[in-house]
């Protein structure tokens, strides 16, 4: 008995010559590569999210480091001023 075998010149495989086995397989491998290319816009989605979460996540600790400098700039100055004021004489009353 002779067997006749078909060979997909793209993809190499081998196929009995059914059409609808064929077919079957054709749609499978699309299905295949649109999940595969849903997978990878879903990655690409994820990502674009996690550096803007990033980008926000420095901007709060920049503005975190100029608010911290802010306030040791205004601690110092009122240590200055109450130095001064604990440092100055005392006044003297009028008679």
């Amino acid at each position: 008995a002779t067997v006749l075998v078909f060979r997909d010149p793209r993809t190499g495989e081998e196929f009995d010559g059914a059409p609808e086995a064929a077919e079957r397989r054709r749609r499978l491998a699309e299905k295949r590569a649109q999940a595969e290319a849903g997978l990878r816009q879903a990655a690409e989605k994820r990502a674009q999210a996690e550096a803007g979460l990033r980008q926000a996540a420095e901007k709060r600790a920049q503005a975190e480091v100029s608010l911290r400098r802010a306030a040791e700039k205004r601690v110092r100055a009122l240590e200055e001023r109450l130095q001064n004021l604990t440092a100055a004489p005392p006044r003297q009353r009028d008679p």
